[in-house]
């Protein structure tokens, strides 16, 4: 040891800190137990594994075999009196009940550190969880597309058979020497063979075979047309609702046909879970994508949830719930294709869709898109222009938006300058910004600049009930609340025409 004994401690804090970071960014927690006096000490990550804060309660055995599920415990209680007698313990793999119910599943190692005397044993406690749902998921997909590859190629060579079938049918059916009961008997096999049709037809939606009209379709008022036909479908025991989180239409690009298709597939599974009436709820939403969700990080993605509280499923249904012919309904209820066909469609539009279900409680079908990019193709030559309010309130925000609305502008909104900034990355082709200055998260001047250094920055128009000397050294033209519609409409335009000057 150099040095001071002050210096020496900092040293053994900075370890003892790194390795906590350590422990804590990969769910690592450690423990050293004395056999002999079943005295235990385990790190901080240990506490949050099981579900504590840490150092909250005091460590020991009990508590921690306590914590192991039921099903699990006399197996890792076998393998830990096995190791002590051995002086060898063994890796074992178990779960872990938290203390807020949820289930975490751990890989667990020892080792002797201390032979002579009480016979102590240091380990790790590994929580898996994530790694074992990562490798769940890709399972169920390699699953999914091997099962999607066999429906296919049977789907293809199945519908060659039916046509002839059906042609063979209906140079039959034209024969007019045929007598009452050989004509009933080619109605039947023509109504068969149409349904062998659909099932097909299901089937090569499933695998991603059939081919799609892409357009542009806002999702919103697709869900808006089908309510109606959704209520007559799922009958007058069940309330439709449709719940519109955030404002604006809501753009993918998508077969309109076959995405209304699927949402009557899964109006009618949630009918069949609702035996007893109950509430079918459609919500359409857009998110910027996790890190974690398989999708470009920080990207726009539309979507739409599909909830019922019917009977709900159990994990093993939910785990098989989108297989092609899987279905729990009574022989003659149901293809098992509804839901596959649904998984199919939105996989080949570049979608993602998963459910959550309790059973008892109800479920729900979580649908993602990609949103449709707006380059500005859709818009007609009638548009004034193109502007984003940003304002907090939205009261204030919904009074602009619809001013400029009626004028003949192409209206986008934003509650401050954080979701500005993202607004004005996805659509280049603003002109104008209007907005307040005292927002939340980031404020109106801030939002100027972090858009200043653009290559092509839009026009700034700020609102302002009181004067503000740091808007006056800005290149930005003032609006003074409280302002009248036509002093609205007169600032836009001008400013929208100084814009377009300097572009």
């Amino acid at each position: 040891m150099t040095g001071s004994n002050g210096v020496a401690w900092d040293e053994l804090a900075q370890r003892e800190l790194l390795l906590a970071q350590a422990e804590h960014i990969v769910h690592l927690g450690s423990w050293m137990w004395n056999t002999e006096t079943n005295a235990i000490r385990w790190s901080d990550e240990m506490y949050r594994i099981l579900g504590y804060e840490a150092r909250t309660t005091e460590p020991s055995v009990e508590l921690f075999f306590g914590a192991i599920h039921p099903e699990d415990r006399a197996r890792v209680e076998e393998v830990a009196a096995r190791g002590v007698a051995t002086r060898a313990p063994e890796p074992v793999d178990f779960r872990l009940r938290r203390t807020d119910g949820s289930i975490r599943h751990v890989h667990m190692e020892g080792a002797v550190v201390q032979q002579d005397g009480p016979l102590r044993i240091v380990g790790t406690v590994l929580d898996v969880s994530e790694q074992r749902a990562v490798a769940a998921r890709l399972l169920r997909s390699e699953k999914m597309e091997a099962v999607g590859t066999l429906a296919g190629g049977i789907a293809h060579d199945f519908s060659n058979y039916l046509q002839v079938i059906l042609a063979h049918a209906r140079v039959m059916a034209g024969n007019p020497s045929l007598d009452a009961r050989a004509q009933s008997s080619i109605e039947q096999i023509t109504v068969a063979a149409g349904r062998c049709d659909r099932l097909t037809r299901e089937l090569l939606s499933f695998a991603r075979r059939t081919t799609l009209k892409r357009e542009r379709i806002d999702v919103r008022a697709l869900v808006d047309r089908a309510i109606p036909l959704v209520q007559t479908l799922v009958g007058s025991t069940i309330r439709v609702v449709h719940d519109k989180s955030g404002p604006g239409p809501l753009f993918i690009e998508a077969d309109e046909a076959s995405l209304e298709q699927a949402l009557m597939n899964l109006a009618t599974n949630a009918r069949d879970a609702m035996t007893g009436g109950g509430t079918l709820t459609f919500l359409t939403t857009v998110k910027t994508a996790a890190p974690d969700e398989h999708a470009q990080e920080g990207a726009a993605s539309v979507h739409l949830i599909v909830k019922d509280n019917g009977c709900g499923m159990s994990p093993a249904v939910v785990e098989r719930v989108f297989e092609p012919f899987y279905t729990t309904k009574e022989s003659g209820l149901g293809t098992g294709l509804g839901l596959a066909s649904v998984f199919g469609l939105v996989q080949q539009l570049g979608g993602a869709i998963h459910v959550e279900s309790q059973e008892g409680i109800g479920s729900a079908f979580h649908l993602r898109f990609p949103r449709a990019v707006d380059d500005g193709s859709a818009d007609d030559a009638h548009v004034r222009g193109y502007v984003l309010v940003v304002e907090d309130q939205d009261a204030i925000r919904g009074l602009v938006r619809d001013a400029l609305d009626l004028a003949g502008y192409r209206v986008w909104e934003a509650r401050d300058g954080t979701e500005a900034v993202a607004k004005l990355a996805e659509f280049p082709r603003v002109e104008l910004v209007v907005s307040d200055i005292s927002m939340p998260r980031m404020s109106g001047t801030e939002l100027f600049a972090a858009v200043a250094e653009g290559a092509r920055p839009p026009r700034f128009l700020f609102m302002t009930g009181v004067p503000d000397p740091s808007i006056e050294r800005l290149d930005a033209g003032v609006l003074r609340k409280p302002f009248s519609e036509a002093e609205l409409l007169q600032a836009v335009q001008d400013h929208i025409a100084h814009a377009r000057e300097r572009r």
